[in-house]
C-alpha cells in the first residue's frame, strides 16, 4: 500500500512538472494576445472597403477602380518628360560644379561635366524632333546654348566658384519655371481628361463619394499637383479631406489599396475609440508625452502653493 502511495506521488509530481513545462510564461500569454488581437484588427481591414466604393488610384496612369478596376487612362502626356528631361539639365550642373568646386580639378568631376556637355548638345540636335511647340523649342535651346556656354568655361579652367554657378543658376531659371508652368498644364489637362472620362462610368453620388488614392515618393512636395486637383474636383479642403490620401512609396495597385485600408480602418476606429477621426494619425503617446515632457524639461512654470 506505501508503495502505491508512493507511486502515485511520483506520477502526480510528474504530471505537475510537464504541465508547468507546457504553461506559458507571461510573456508568451502577453504576445499570443497581442498577436490575436492585431489578426482580428487586420483582418477588419479587408471588409471596410465596400464593393461599390469608386477610387481613382493615381500612380504612373489613373485608374478606376469599384469592386474591380473599370480602366486605366494615362497620367502624363509625353511633352511633360521632354520639358522634364531638359529641365535636368540644370541639376545635373549643379551637382557636377559643387563636386569639382569641393574637388577642385580631379577627374571624376570633369568627367561628369564632359559627359554633360556632350549630352547636352545631343539634345539640342534631337530638338527638331521633339513634340515641343515653337516657343518651347527656342526656349530649349537657347537654355542648353547657355548652359553649354557655362561648361566650357568651367571644363576650359577646370575649376569654378559658387558665385559662377550661382549666376548660371540664376540665368537658366526662367526657363526652367517656364518649363514647370508648361509642365504643370500638360499634366493638369491630361489628368483632368482621364477623371472625366473614367467618371462617365459613375453616377454623380458615386462620384461625390469617390476617393482619391494617390502615390508618390516619401517626401512629396508641398502642392503635389495631383493633390490640388482632387481638391478642386471634389470641392474638399486638402489639408481636412477624407476622400484623398497619400500613399508614399508604394506604386502598384494591391499595395496602395492595402494603404487605403488601413487609413479608412483606422479612422473609422479611431472615431469609434475617441470620438476623433484623425487621432490615429498621430503618435497615439503624444499627448502623454507632451505632458511629461514639458513638466520634465521645466516648461510648465512653478508648482502653484494651494
Amino acid at each position: 500500500m506505501r508503495r502505491v502511495i508512493i507511486l502515485a506521488a511520483v506520477l502526480l509530481w510528474s504530471f505537475q512538472v510537464v504541465a508547468a513545462a507546457d504553461a506559458p510564461t507571461t510573456q508568451d500569454a502577453f504576445t499570443e494576445l497581442n498577436t490575436v488581437s492585431r489578426e482580428a484588427y487586420g483582418a477588419s481591414k479587408n471588409e471596410v472597403i465596400a464593393p461599390d466604393q469608386a477610387i481613382f488610384l493615381v500612380t504612373d496612369k489613373v485608374t478606376l477602380i469599384r469592386g474591380t478596376e473599370l480602366g486605366s487612362l494615362p497620367l502624363l502626356p509625353p511633352v511633360y518628360d521632354e520639358l522634364k528631361d531638359i529641365s535636368h539639365l540644370q541639376l545635373g550642373i549643379y551637382g557636377a560644379v559643387t563636386g569639382l568646386i569641393k574637388h577642385q580639378g580631379t577627374q571624376p568631376w570633369i568627367d561628369r561635366l564632359t559627359a554633360l556637355r556632350t549630352a547636352g548638345l545631343a539634345a539640342k540636335s534631337a530638338l527638331p524632333g521633339s513634340l515641343f511647340n515653337d516657343a518651347q523649342r527656342i526656349r530649349q535651346a537657347t537654355f542648353i546654348d547657355q548652359s553649354i556656354a557655362f561648361l566650357d568655361d568651367v571644363l576650359s579652367r577646370r575649376s569654378s566658384s559658387m558665385e559662377a554657378l550661382t549666376a548660371y543658376m540664376r540665368a537658366t531659371t526662367p526657363a526652367i519655371l517656364a518649363n514647370v508652368n508648361d509642365a504643370a498644364i500638360a499634366q493638369i489637362d491630361m489628368l483632368d481628361k482621364a477623371v472625366k472620362e473614367l467618371s462617365k462610368q459613375l453616377s454623380e453620388e458615386e462620384f461625390a463619394n469617390a476617393i482619391a488614392v494617390l502615390t508618390g515618393p516619401k517626401m512629396p512636395r508641398v502642392d503635389f499637383l495631383p493633390s490640388q486637383y482632387f481638391a478642386f474636383a471634389f470641392n474638399e479642403d486638402l489639408a481636412t479631406s477624407k476622400r484623398i490620401v497619400y500613399v508614399e512609396n508604394i506604386y502598384d495597385a494591391e499595395g496602395a489599396l492595402a494603404v487605403l485600408r488601413t487609413f479608412l480602418n483606422d479612422r473609422r476606429m479611431s472615431e469609434v475609440a475617441y470620438g476623433d477621426a484623425n487621432r490615429l494619425e498621430r503618435d497615439l503617446l503624444g499627448d502623454a508625452a507632451t505632458a511629461e515632457l514639458l513638466r520634465r524639461f521645466g516648461k510648465l512654470g512653478p508648482a502653484q502653493n494651494q
